[in-house]
């Protein structure tokens, strides 16, 4: 509920990398293929420029076996889910080596093992390592470009009660459970409109989600 899978994406896309990113069990679980070059920068800019209300406890890069993104195939978001069990979805299982340099300190990067002769995917050396707290996020301050619309006239969230974005707004308030989506928060029972949709589905979006 803060943003950093839309904010791994915009990443990702900017350094040309392709892979996806989905929330499972209290992780951010990312595949990611492209230069290694690119590969570095991704990582530090994972912890380095995370989102305002985004708390970055651990980056943990392994290197994985398996049959990487199809080059230029892009970056995706893909949907949430509220375990690590079954966090494929039946999807297939990716993976691409990560170079082993990165300029983090090494208390904010885990660089396991090549993992060479293995099949694990991606879920399942998360599902190896530490058991992730699940948090629940806690509700925020409307943000300044929430604020400007909420007292532009011209603007179509003008004293718009529930105004708010992937930056501000209510977290603890509306959740019922992880990870947040509004399928998973009393807002589901108020489906979004044409306009409100398409914010949501572009990346370029502040409310991208």
């Amino acid at each position: 509920g803060v943003g950093f899978r839309p904010f791994v994406h915009r990443t990702a896309t900017r350094l040309g990398l392709d892979g996806w990113v989905r929330n499972a069990g209290g992780q951010v679980i990312v595949t990611a293929a492209g230069p290694p070059e690119a590969l570095d920068a991704f990582v530090e800019q994972l912890r380095g420029d995370a989102p305002p209300l985004a708390r970055v406890g651990r980056v943990r890069v392994t290197r994985l076996t398996g049959r990487a993104p199809d080059p230029g195939s892009g970056f995706a978001v893909r949907d949430s889910t509220p375990h690590m069990d079954g966090a494929d979805g039946g999807r297939d299982r990716t993976a691409r080596p990560v170079p082993g340099s990165t300029a983090l300190p090494p208390d904010l990067v885990d660089r396991a093992a090549d993992g060479e002769g293995d099949d694990d995917s991606v879920e399942d050396v998360a599902r190896a390592g530490e058991a992730a707290v699940r948090e629940i996020p806690p509700d925020a301050a409307t943000c300044a470009a929430c604020l400007r619309e909420l007292f532009d006239p011209a603007d179509r969230r003008h004293r718009y009660p529930f105004v708010n974005c992937t930056d501000c707004g209510p977290r603890a308030t509306v959740i019922e459970d992880l990870p947040y989506d509004r399928e998973r928060t009393t807002m589901r029972g108020f489906p979004l409109c044409a306009r409100c949709a398409a914010e949501y589905a572009d990346p370029a979006d502040r409310r991208f989600h």
